[in-house]
């Protein structure tokens, strides 16, 4: 099953980039939806309900100008960095991905 589930997300991955899309994948197991309780197929087709209905209120997030999203966003950057503290240094197969990861996002404008 494992060998259907990658050719599934390999599938996706490669459709999503040719629309334009971020990474698309399918998480076989998603540890906030297993925290909740969620085991089932049918937290997936309610995770893709609330996506569906999303589209209809995406217009609304275009109304937020961008300076009332700012302070939401530094506090993300200041909690994403915060993990850097957490790397080892010393070992350079930590610390080289991690440096180029680190410095490459916002040149990228990606997470």
């Amino acid at each position: 099953r494992m060998k259907q589930a990658l050719y599934v997300d390999s599938i996706s991955s490669v459709t999503g980039s040719f629309i334009g899309t971020s990474s698309v994948t399918a998480y076989i197991e998603s540890s906030s939806g297993v925290l909740v309780g969620g085991r089932t197929g049918l937290t997936a087709v309610v995770v893709g309900l609330l996506f569906l209905l999303v589209i209809f209120l995406s217009p609304l997030a275009g109304m937020v100008p961008g300076y009332a999203a700012a302070g939401a966003l530094i506090y993300v950057g200041v909690l994403m960095t915060s993990s850097l503290a957490r790397v080892n240094w010393q070992d350079l197969t930590e610390s080289v991905p991690a440096f180029i990861t680190a410095v490459m996002m916002p040149f990228s404008f990606s997470i």
